[in-house]
């Protein structure tokens, strides 16, 4: 089904294919992974969605392909991901390709793919080949080398937020401590000159 004006494969159409092992559909026009559009495939190994133009995977559109090997989305129009995605692949080992996509490198992107590739029966072939689209500075660069530097902006912003807390709270709490003190010591003065004034009975 590969190079032809196919636009959209909906949920059902493949119904009836349980034997199914192999499924081209690459140079396509494909914009969207449906869920649904995949049920009924339980024997399906190689699925090739390379070249078309998605931009969007439903999150459990890939949930059905217990036996799914390798699974080609390169030359795509993917800005990001979600790990939940992917974590629905419920395989023994699924090799997955991913570079010549428009990626909106950011903390959120690192995050999903430092995810994936801990996870034992996923295998991202291509990473070293995954490639920033955005943001217009790190256009060009490989995720590999940018994905170190991607969270240290963010890590240092949330750093100075806690420290910031941290400081204030212990400021607050010496502040609380010294009026406990402070009105402790008023008291026992009140105190001694209340007893000094009162009468001997």
């Amino acid at each position: 089904m590969s190079y032809n004006q196919l636009e959209a494969v909906g949920p059902g159409v493949l119904k009836g294919l349980s034997r199914l092992r192999h499924l081209y559909l690459q140079y396509n026009r494909l914009t969207v992974v449906e869920q649904g559009s995949l049920d009924m495939l339980p024997g399906l190994e190689l699925l090739r969605l390379s070249y078309n133009n998605i931009s969007q995977i439903d999150s459990d559109a890939l949930a059905p392909l217990y036996s799914l090997t390798v699974l080609a989305l390169d030359g795509n129009n993917l800005h990001n991901l979600r790990f939940k995605t992917f974590m629905s692949l419920h395989t023994t080992a699924t090799h997955i390709q991913l570079s010549g996509n428009p990626w909106s490198c950011d903390c959120d992107l690192h995050r999903v793919f430092s995810k994936i590739l801990f996870v034992r029966h996923l295998h991202i072939d291509d990473y070293r080949n995954v490639t920033c689209h955005e943001p217009p500075l790190l256009a060009g660069y490989s995720l590999v080398w940018v994905d170190s530097r991607l969270c240290m902006a963010e890590t240092a912003t949330v750093l100075v937020i806690t420290v910031t807390v941290v400081v204030t709270v212990v400021a607050a709490l010496v502040m609380a401590e010294r009026n406990r003190k402070k009105n402790r010591g008023r008291n026992w003065d009140t105190d001694s000159h209340t007893q000094a004034q009162s009468p001997p009975s």
